[in-house]
């Protein structure tokens, strides 16, 4: 799903990249823009701490210790250290969790198509046995 591949992206205007994403997929745009808030301003530090801590592991770099500050002076003064493997980190949790929402999304599509049709026909059996 496009909204929550953006959710996860670490960048300012995810609303504008889901909905023009939406618009080249031709995905659920109203879905697509809303998913994004999945990050709002309280979920953001520990999601975008997450994905920080899944890009260093990929990287094999040393994460930086754990007193970090979630404000904008200490992000600034530590930008040239945590942006690769928060980045690193953002896309690949960005692209593994937006692959599961789509196969999720698909089964319970084909979930409920196939229950409405079993529904369909216990009706039509009922209807033939009056």
């Amino acid at each position: 799903m496009v909204g929550i591949f953006c959710a996860f992206l670490p960048i300012p205007m995810q609303m504008l990249v889901a909905a023009l994403l939406a618009i080249l997929i031709r995905s659920n745009m109203v879905i697509s823009v809303s998913l994004v808030w999945i990050t709002n301003p309280i979920t953001m530090p520990p999601i975008f701490y997450f994905t920080y801590k899944v890009g260093t592991y990929l990287l094999g770099s040393q994460a930086l210790d754990d007193n970090i500050s979630f404000t904008l002076e200490y992000i600034t003064q530590q930008l040239s250290s945590i942006w690769l493997p928060l980045l690193s980190g953002s896309l690949f949790c960005a692209v593994i969790f937006g692959a599961l929402s789509y196969l999720a999304i698909n089964l319970f599509w084909i979930w409920h198509v196939r229950s409405s049709w079993r529904n369909r026909s216990k009706r039509i059996k009922k209807l033939k046995e009056k």
